[in-house]
């Protein structure tokens, strides 16, 4: 009687135990803290933060029960990158999320030990963001964005879909690292073709009126943003549009803004893949073994609106290809 009463008094006891240890990791208030280049302005950028809320949630994280979200935009400025990494750094917070390479590079400087989790970050091996793709080796893991590649395809749909075209200004970020790449590999593909590649180097708003007059100066007759100069994407389609210059670039909803064509990684994917990598990281899963991942779906889209405006046709062997087309 006694040992089972021994017995029985053990049982309840890590029972007990057992349900204090959930309790408290029920309790335990989670800390992201993210490093974004622009604060959401269309609803397609709204979308995708609810997305990634969204998938949190469904992953037992949810917003103001169990977790914090400090979100931080540093508008594509090195200085303000680097100061946010640090602060997050300061503030101990759980998960560092990132967007993009320049972003992920100041956090991964500020801290080898906070795990670190990048969207849509271009070619991270490459970069030094991960050792490799398979085994990333440090703190940072996520999510790729397929950018090395995808510009050269978007030229290839410019000299397909406009044979007058034949000087491009290519608006690249010399303070990203990705950029920097990129525009190595970028201008020779442009030439390649029979145009003129001009590079023009946008690395905060403060630079863009000077960009401005290197266009005209220049007479580009097309401006293809990188999307390491997505937190000007605005300004850039509105000074094309004044001047009746078409835009191309290298991601798919750039056309929802004014661009002719986009061509890119489908973010809602990249977003949606990045917030379950985060819910694992948060539950004790290791960066240095999760595998990078990489975006399956690419999308193109034209707006014809954009063309009409601008008195020009898209031809029929395009349009059969365009995933998404803006009327």
């Amino acid at each position: 009687m006694n040992g089972r009463r021994t017995v029985w008094i053990l049982t309840a006891f890590v029972l007990a135990a057992a349900q204090a240890a959930f309790a408290q990791s029920a309790d335990r208030m989670y800390r992201i803290g993210s490093i974004l280049t622009a604060p959401p302005k269309s609803p397609e950028q709204i979308a995708l933060r609810d997305l990634f809320d969204q998938v949190m949630r469904e992953g037992g994280f949810e917003v103001g029960r169990n977790l914090t979200i400090d979100r931080r935009y540093a508008l594509g400025v090195r200085e303000q990158e680097d100061r946010i990494a640090a602060e997050f750094v300061e503030m101990k917070v759980d998960l560092i999320v990132t967007a993009g390479s320049s972003t992920t590079l100041s956090a991964k400087r500020a801290t080898s030990t906070i795990p670190i989790l990048m969207i849509a970050a271009a070619n991270p091996e490459r970069t030094g963001l991960v050792a490799s793709l398979s085994r990333p080796g440090g703190n940072v893991t996520g999510v790729s964005n397929l950018a090395f590649g995808i510009n050269e395809k978007v030229y290839e749909l410019v000299k397909e879909a406009l044979p007058q075209i034949s000087r491009i200004g290519i608006v690249w970020h010399s303070g990203n690292p990705a950029s920097a790449l990129a525009i190595k590999s970028e201008v020779p593909a442009v030439e390649a073709l029979g145009m003129t590649a001009v590079p023009i180097d946008v690395r905060s708003a403060a630079d863009l009126e000077r960009a401005f007059e290197t266009v005209l100066r220049e007479r580009v007759e097309l401006l293809a943003p990188q999307l390491a100069v997505a937190s000007n994407a605005r300004s850039i389609l509105e000074f094309a549009a004044k001047h009746r210059i078409p835009v191309a670039g290298g991601w798919w909803s750039i056309t929802r803004g004014g661009a002719l064509i986009g061509l890119g990684a489908d973010l809602s994917e990249i977003v949606g893949r990045a917030a379950a990598m985060s819910v694992k990281i948060l539950n004790g899963a290791d960066p240095a073994v999760m595998p990078v991942e990489q975006p399956t779906k690419v999308k193109l889209a034209i707006n014809l609106k954009t063309a009409k405006a601008l008195g020009l046709t898209i031809p029929q062997s395009i349009l059969l290809r365009t995933d998404e087309v803006i009327e």
